[in-house]
């Protein structure tokens, strides 16, 4: 619109001169020169604003490229960060494998360790009850060679010299060599020299008999009471000669089934060994009891009694031997095969003893049932 306007003003002022008119020229030249320095001044306005714009922008612009710039720079660092973490990453996954590896094959090594050690363990425990056991078979070799020798020497003494003096005493009789009342001394001591003979005859025998395999004797009802009878019959010469009195208080009605023979070794041991270290008119009490399992018997005298050693001793089944109040000998075999019979019968022997008072032999046997 204002250009149009200065159109229109040019075509005016030409004109007006050509009309010659100069007070309308001046007047409508004025105009247009104002006119003309309001269009310079909105146009240089304009272009002012223009060029603000224009700074504006290139500050944007300048600002954008800065922004898009350090973008980059962020961009390039996070991508090195990126390169970097994944490195990282690719490392520590490397590393857990080989960890997780190693690990797994520790392991396999712990369990195979492990394996052996049991296999070790096993073999070591195998090798020690070997051993045991070669210390053990040692022990009995040892033991049965001990007795061996033991057997030996009652063998070729206390069974050889009681014949020996009985022929030498039957020689003197034989040759009227002896008073009639010697006669009769001497054949009381060949008695008893007969009834302990015999005694460590059948233990022996017994024993042999016992230790071979294969061998058992038949469970047969025994009367107890009837049974203790015919041993202290065994031993009225021994008895009467040291003024003993003997009691036999075991139950009437006691009936035990057992192998007979072991029953009376037992028995005559312990009354034989009870004679043996009780003095001149002592005592000796044979009892009986029984409760729902087992027999029980006790052998009490008023001897001489034991000391806790030799207690040990016996229990151990030493071979071992004392002498009697009257200097009586043992083989010092009795007591170690009454014990190992009691064990075999599944029994146990006890014994209580005060020095100087007496002793005490308690065997508990266990109760069968009665065949009838």
């Amino acid at each position: 619109a204002v250009q149009l306007q200065m159109n229109s003003l040019r075509l005016l002022i030409n004109a007006y001169q050509q009309q010659g008119n100069t007070t309308k020229l001046i007047a409508l030249q004025n105009k247009l020169i104002q006119l003309q320095d309001s269009t310079f001044e909105e146009q240089n306005s304009y272009v002012t604003k223009f060029a603000d714009i224009i700074r504006e922008q290139e500050d944007r612009y300048q600002q954008s490229k800065q922004q898009i710039a350090s973008a980059e720079a962020l961009a390039n660092w996070q991508q090195t960060g990126l390169v970097v973490l994944v490195a990282g990453l690719v490392v520590v996954i490397v590393l857990a494998w080989q960890a997780y590896n190693n690990f797994k094959k520790a392991q396999l090594a712990a369990i195979e360790l492990e394996r052996k050690n049991e296999i070790i363990q096993k073999n070591a425990t195998h090798l020690d009850a070997l051993n045991q056991e070669i210390r053990a078979q040692n022990e009995k070799l040892e033991s049965e060679n001990r007795l061996k020798d033991k057997l030996l020497s009652i063998i070729s003494h206390d069974l050889r010299h009681p014949l020996v003096n009985t022929k030498s005493v039957l020689d003197l009789i034989n040759l009227k060599l002896v008073s009639a009342q010697e006669t009769e001394d001497l054949l009381e001591q060949l008695e008893g020299q007969y009834v302990h003979s015999i005694t460590l005859l059948d233990n022996l025998l017994f024993w042999i008999r016992s230790q071979m395999e294969g061998v058992k004797l038949p469970h047969v009802p025994n009367n107890m009471f009837l049974l203790v009878r015919q041993l202290i019959d065994e031993q009225k010469i021994a008895l009467s000669s040291k003024h003993i009195q003997l009691i036999n208080q075991v139950d009437s009605s006691l009936v035990l089934m057992a192998e007979k023979e072991m029953l009376r070794i037992i028995f005559r041991n312990l009354i034989s060994n009870a004679i043996k270290f009780t003095p001149e008119d002592g005592i000796i009490i044979i009892r009986s009891s029984k409760n729902d399992t087992h027999a029980i018997i006790e052998v009490e005298d008023s001897g001489i009694g034991m000391s806790a050693e030799t207690i040990h001793k016996v229990n151990a089944r030493s071979y071992f031997t004392t002498k009697g109040t009257r200097n009586e000998k043992g083989s010092g075999f009795g007591l170690a095969l009454v014990i190992d019979l009691i064990n075999r019968h599944g029994g146990k022997l006890n014994i209580k003893s005060v020095p100087g008072v007496g002793s005490t032999f308690t065997v508990r046997l266990p109760l069968q049932e009665v065949n009838s």
